[in-house]
């Protein structure tokens, strides 16, 4: 149990040291598309890569959704496909806007 909060339980064990590795991956994969993010927006711009760097998150949400359902209830999913709708309009609109 945690000292915090004596009402919560663990459903697993913790084993930070199986947790590392995969940690650390997570964290080199992370920093490597931060950096070709980085790198990309000095050749494309930053009204270009902004979007395409909140598509990636819009992406790695639908994981968590449809790999680990996380996301019960009708009211959240509403939140989060509205987000995507708004986000795919703002990206046809940048890509438009570039277009003379």
């Amino acid at each position: 149990m945690l000292s915090c909060c004596p009402q919560v339980r663990l459903a697993l064990p913790v084993q930070p040291t199986a947790a590392a590795v995969p940690g650390i991956l997570a964290g080199v994969v992370f920093t490597a598309g931060i950096s070709s993010n980085m790198v990309a927006s000095a050749s494309i711009g930053l009204a270009i890569a902004y979007p395409i760097m909140q598509a990636g998150l819009f992406v790695a949400g639908l994981w968590g959704i449809l790999l680990y359902h996380e996301l019960y209830s009708l009211v959240p999913h509403l939140l989060y496909w509205s987000g995507g709708v708004v986000l795919a309009v703002g990206t046809v609109l940048v890509a438009r806007g570039g277009q003379d």
